[in-house]
């Protein structure tokens, strides 16, 4: 599908991706970002699982889970790790805990960019490219913890994408 193309697509869709995608980034805020976050990611789970019934080809959904999959595993066996390290004064496990932290955000990135890829293809809405690139980038320069600041930008992008989209208005 081409740029600007009026998608036939529930009209909540680019309501729930785009809340989902400022809750998103809300989730830094102390005491209540949890709860902001995962409310975000159901929302633009709904919304991903919407843009993917319209071409189960490109993935969207499927890549968009295994990207929480591998952020949720990683972050919980890197903390585990970190734990025990700092608990038994073990600099090794501190090293290999935070190393899975950084590897799995890594593939997060990678996997949350090739969504938001497939969803500019669908949709030739531009702020989704955008926001595949800042994932892109965010993935490769997790590496030296800058990552989450283009997450953050990516997630501001895909929040305009998601209000952006031109969606069918059915006549009553």
């Amino acid at each position: 599908m081409g740029n600007g193309i009026h998608l036939n697509l529930d009209p909540r869709v680019k309501l729930l991706g785009g809340i989902g995608s400022i809750l998103i980034i809300l989730s830094w805020l102390p005491y209540i970002g949890a709860i902001l976050g995962l409310a975000g990611v159901i929302l633009v789970s709904i919304a991903f699982k919407a843009l993917s019934d319209l071409d189960p080809s490109k993935g969207i959904f499927k890549n968009w889970l295994m990207a929480i999959i591998i952020i949720l595993l990683g972050s919980i066996l890197g903390f585990a790790l970190i734990t025990t390290g700092v608990a038994s004064n073990s600099d090794f496990f501190i090293v290999v805990g935070v190393a899975a932290l950084i590897a799995s955000s890594a593939v997060y990135g990678w996997l949350v960019s090739k969504v938001f890829s497939a969803i500019y293809e669908l949709t030739g809405e531009n702020s989704f490219k955008w926001a595949a690139t800042m994932f892109f980038w965010g993935a490769i320069l997790s590496v030296i913890l800058i990552g989450g600041i283009l997450y953050f930008v990516g997630w501001i992008l895909a929040a305009i994408g998601f209000f952006s989209l031109k969606v069918q208005q059915e006549n009553p």
